[in-house]
């Protein structure tokens, strides 16, 4: 199956991945000058690396990016969640998940920015 983009949401999406990918970036390279809680921004590295990542496979036709983002919103969100469970407070979980939450309204844009695609076969009886 051949996918359809319209004209104006991938970029906009693939833009968003590379903007919170930079937020998340810049929230690691903080977090390892002040050294509290490394694997809490060490997951906010790979969290960033992941983003580029998905930014550059959205235009897939597997879509691969929207499953990323989806992958990479749940665990910034569960992380987020057992940081604050476990007592570890701050900025830094705040905005994980934040940008946890902002990844999953990206997989809700990237999978309405396909354009209307073949149409199905009802299922046989």
């Amino acid at each position: 199956m051949r996918v359809q983009w319209s004209s104006r949401f991938p970029v906009a999406c693939q833009a968003a991945s590379a903007l919170l990918g930079l937020v998340l970036l810049l929230v690691w390279i903080f977090g390892a000058v002040r050294g509290r809680q490394p694997w809490l921004f060490t997951v906010d590295g790979a969290g960033a690396i992941v983003a580029f990542v998905a930014a550059a496979a959205f235009r897939t036709p597997e879509m691969t990016g929207v499953a990323l983002w989806g992958l990479l919103g749940i665990a910034l969100l569960v992380v987020g969640l057992f940081s604050l469970a476990v007592g570890v407070t701050g900025w830094a979980v705040w905005v994980q998940i934040v940008v946890g939450a902002a990844f999953l309204a990206l997989v809700v844009a990237g999978a309405a920015s396909l354009g209307p695609s073949s149409r199905r076969r009802p299922l046989a009886a």
